[in-house]
C-alpha cells in the first residue's frame, strides 16, 4: 500500500500482489490461534479467494475468551468512494 498526496487529497493505492493475498491457515498456525488472547483480521486480507476461504476457519480456532477485532477498510476501490 502506498499513500500519496495529490492536489491536497490523500490517495491510497493498494499494490497487488501483497502478502495478505496469500494468507493460509496451516496446521502450524492452529496451536497459535488456540493460545491467542486477541486476533485482529481485516477486510483487505479477504480480497483474494485463497485468504477469504481461510478467514472463518482461522477465527474458529480461537477460544471463546479471545478478543476478535475486524478491521474494516472502506476505501476505494474496495468500497464506493464518498
Amino acid at each position: 500500500m502506498t499513500v500519496e498526496f495529490e492536489a491536497g487529497s490523500r490517495v491510497i493505492r493498494f499494490i497487488k500482489p501483497a502478502a495478505w493475498d496469500f494468507m493460509e491457515l496451516t496446521d502450524d498456525w492452529v496451536p497459535t490461534g488456540r493460545a491467542a488472547s486477541a486476533l485482529c483480521f481485516g477486510s483487505l486480507a479477504q480480497r483474494s479467494e485463497e485468504s477469504r476461504q481461510d478467514h472463518p476457519d482461522a477465527v474458529a480456532q480461537t477460544s471463546a475468551s479471545c478478543v476478535r477485532v475486524f478491521d474494516v477498510n472502506l476505501r476505494a476501490p474496495f468500497s464506493p468512494a464518498k
